[in-house]
């Protein structure tokens, strides 16, 4: 199912507006899709935003209908779009792995486009996001977006004293406020039915020791701690098996044999979750990676082994269990398909790990994080005796299960 954002009023446009233009919509229910293209009278170019990331597109239009291929690098990537035009609108599907999503996306010329009058604005629980728009002389428009109760509303409002909005449901009722009273990029207030609640939408993460929030400061504190993890080969498989460069890490130990990170992984629909890298020596990279799956909405967890020398990753399986000493899921056992004669050094490593490393939070609980389509960003993995202990209810327990 599709739900669809439109930003701005729709626009009847001439076939010339093709030439430059702005497509805007929400894809797969929660992802903001943002395309900027330039086409002559065959060939189209542009570049596509999905939340964080930014891929580069290319393709051909014919009569009313574009086919593009979302490029990284300058390599094809797997991903299409193929989109036709009705009205002010393109509809059509995204496709990828013969998994097709289809999308609406509202369209407005680029000469008119400015995208510094654009602000997105997600809660840090991820339970609604506002797309807002400035109309210019203090007014504003946009919608919020509610995924607990999986709803639309419509947001209107001025500049006089901060940002005030109206939230509107379809009827024209109003259901709630919101209020910016130092601008989008600030703190922001939400009064929703009745309930007054105080979010902060975006933090200004300082880029110490244990937060890295680039990928280019990630990758210059990387190489200074440890060279491997900046090899080009290891972020291509990560690029390639999960589909984005690491975006987010945390980083608890600079020490080159136990460096331990956690990246937080996020795609246009694909995932949301984690990798730990829980054993490093010059040769090997050893951790697991777990996301949930869009897709399937199912939440995938697996180990993994990444060869240095040979730039690939290493066939291995792996069963997932509790630490005794720990209690947190851990690898407890791994069963691995090499041959010794290939690579003999290999498995007596794995026989000879003896500690992990461990991710606490800082309230002190040993968690995984994972992702809950309604309750966002939370530890999927936490013992159940650890759940009930933080006061959640049964029924909120069941839902991770």
């Amino acid at each position: 199912m599709l739900l669809f954002l439109m930003l701005c009023p729709l626009l009847a446009q001439s076939q010339e507006a093709l030439e430059s233009m702005v497509l805007k919509g929400l894809m797969d229910d929660c992802f903001p899709v943002s395309m900027e293209l330039v086409s002559d009278n065959k060939r189209i170019t542009g570049s596509i935003g999905f939340d964080r990331q930014k891929l580069d597109l290319a393709g051909e239009k014919k009569e009313g209908e574009m086919i593009l291929n979302e490029m990284l690098n300058g390599e094809e990537i797997g991903s299409s779009w193929k989109l036709k035009r009705s009205g002010g609108n393109w509809i059509g599907f995204w496709t990828k792995d013969r998994i097709a999503i289809p999308v609406k996306l509202s369209s407005l010329p680029k000469e008119k486009f400015q995208p510094s009058n654009y602000f997105l604005i997600t809660s840090d629980d991820q339970s609604w996001n506002i797309i807002l728009q400035s109309l210019g002389s203090g007014k504003y428009e946009g919608t919020l977006y509610s995924f607990i109760e999986e709803k639309f509303f419509h947001l209107k409002g001025n500049s006089q004293k901060g940002i005030m909005l109206e939230v509107l449901n379809d009827e024209g009722e109003q259901v709630g406020r919101v209020s910016f009273p130092e601008g989008p990029e600030k703190k922001v207030g939400i009064q929703w039915n009745g309930n007054k609640t105080q979010f902060v939408p975006s933090k200004n993460y300082e880029k110490t020791d244990s937060e890295v929030w680039t990928k280019n400061t990630l990758a210059a504190k990387i190489n200074f701690l440890v060279p491997v993890l900046a090899d080009s080969r290891f972020n291509n498989w990560m690029k390639n098996e999960i589909g984005t460069l690491i975006e987010r890490a945390q980083i608890y130990n600079d020490q080159v044999e136990s460096l331990s990170f956690k990246a937080h992984l996020r795609n246009s629909v694909r995932a949301s979750g984690e990798v730990q890298v829980q054993q490093i020596t010059d040769k090997w990279i050893l951790g697991r990676i777990s996301y949930w799956d869009s897709w399937s909405r199912k939440e995938m967890d697996r180990a993994f082994c990444f060869d240095l020398n040979k730039g690939k990753e290493v066939d291995i399986k792996a069963e997932m269990g509790l630490s005794n000493s720990h209690q947190e899921f851990v690898i407890t056992e791994l069963k691995q398909k090499v041959d010794p004669s290939e690579d003999p050094e290999f498995n007596s490593w794995l026989e000879n790990i003896d500690e992990w490393n461990y991710f606490p939070r800082p309230d002190g609980l040993w968690v995984d994080a994972g992702f809950h389509p309604v309750y966002g960003t939370v530890g999927l993995l936490l013992v159940e005796s650890k759940m009930k202990s933080l006061g959640m209810s049964e029924d909120l327990i069941e839902s991770f299960k």
